[in-house]
C-alpha cells in the first residue's frame, strides 16, 4: 500500500504544478491594468484642436466618453473619476470628481456615450489626465480600467479690460 502511494506522489506533484503554471500564465496574459475587453473613445466636444487640447481654469470641461463591451458577458459600470497629473507622471496636481454611471449593465456588443466634466483651478501648467472606471466583469468581481491617459495644457481664460469679472 505504501508502495503505490509513493508511486502516485510524483504524478500528483505533477498535475498540481502544471496547473499553476497554466493558471499563471492566463493571468500573465490579462493585463493587469486594463483587463476588461472594452473599446474606448474620448472626445472633447469643446476643444477644437486636436493637437494642442487646451482647458481653461474656472470652465467647464466637457468629455463624452465612447465606451463598447466586447467581452463575452455584460458589465456592471459604477463609477468613472480621474486626476491631472504633473508632466512627469510622478505626482498628483488635482483629483476630479468621481460620478456614478448611470447606465449600469452594458450587454455584450453594445456601446454607452458616458458624459463626465470636471473644472480647474490650478496654475497654469502642462498636465496629464488620467481617467479611470470602476466596473464589475462577467464573473463578478470589482475591477479598475484605465480610459484615456493623454496630456494636456491648463490656462487661464483669456481676460479683457471690457470684462465685468476683472
Amino acid at each position: 500500500m505504501r508502495f503505490n502511494f509513493l508511486l502516485t506522489l510524483p504524478l500528483f506533484l505533477s498535475t498540481v504544478l502544471s496547473a499553476d503554471v497554466v493558471e499563471s500564465a492566463e493571468k500573465a496574459e490579462k493585463n493587469p491594468i486594463n483587463p476588461l475587453k472594452v473599446t474606448v473613445n474620448v472626445t472633447f466636444p469643446d476643444i477644437d484642436s486636436p493637437l494642442k487640447m487646451t482647458i481653461f481654469n474656472r470652465k467647464l470641461t466637457k468629455l463624452n466618453i465612447n465606451l463598447q463591451n466586447n467581452e463575452i458577458g455584460t458589465l456592471g459600470l459604477d463609477l468613472v473619476g480621474g486626476a491631472l497629473w504633473d508632466a512627469d507622471h510622478t505626482k498628483i496636481v488635482r483629483n476630479l470628481s468621481t460620478v456614478k454611471v448611470h447606465h449600469n449593465k452594458l450587454e455584450p456588443e453594445h456601446s454607452v456615450i458616458i458624459p463626465y466634466t470636471f473644472t480647474t483651478d490650478i496654475y497654469p501648467q502642462d498636465v496629464i489626465l488620467e481617467l479611470g472606471l470602476v466596473a464589475t466583469d462577467p464573473t463578478g468581481s470589482k475591477v479598475s480600467h484605465t480610459l484615456f491617459k493623454g496630456p494636456l495644457t491648463v490656462a487661464d481664460p483669456p481676460t479683457s479690460i471690457f470684462d465685468p469679472q476683472v
